[in-house]
């Protein structure tokens, strides 16, 4: 009867830790605007964000076990840091110019990137072993 008692009292505390666990999972990815999680749930699916952040109309999002980006005031990435893990090749194919992830695919080296940078004027692909710079105006790729 012990048993039965530590039992009925034991289940509902786990399962309330559970759900409230999950909640506070919900609640990260219910704050994170919608452009940016229809984003996420494509070049990511099946990941959950740890943590949201904004600040002067920059949201920052890191997943569970991968990637953090930034997204500037029009919900389009800035930066996507896979911190040393490989991000999605679709996600290059669909994200960087042409011209640039034909250069990655002929040197075989988009299953390479862990980092993409994009700003005004330049895009950075940080690669395990070097870095790719792509010149907006120009197109002109530089590597080092």
């Amino acid at each position: 009867m012990k048993r039965i008692a530590l039992l009925m009292t034991i289940i509902p505390s786990i399962l309330a830790i559970l759900v409230l666990g999950s909640c506070n999972n919900d609640t990260v990815w219910d704050d994170i605007p919608y452009p940016i999680t229809k984003f996420i749930s494509q070049y990511f699916p099946g990941q959950d964000a740890s943590s949201f952040t904004s600040n002067d109309e920059i949201y920052h999002v890191k997943l569970k076990n991968g990637p953090g980006m930034t997204f500037n005031s029009k919900f389009n990435w800035t930066d996507i840091n896979g911190y040393g893990e490989r991000l999605p090749q679709v996600l290059l194919f669909d994200q960087l110019p042409p011209a640039l992830y034909e250069y990655l695919q002929t040197g075989e080296l988009q299953s390479d990137a862990i980092s993409i940078e994009r700003t005004t004027k330049q895009y950075i692909v940080v690669l395990i072993d070097t870095t790719v710079y792509f010149d907006i105006q120009t197109s002109k790729i530089t590597q080092g």
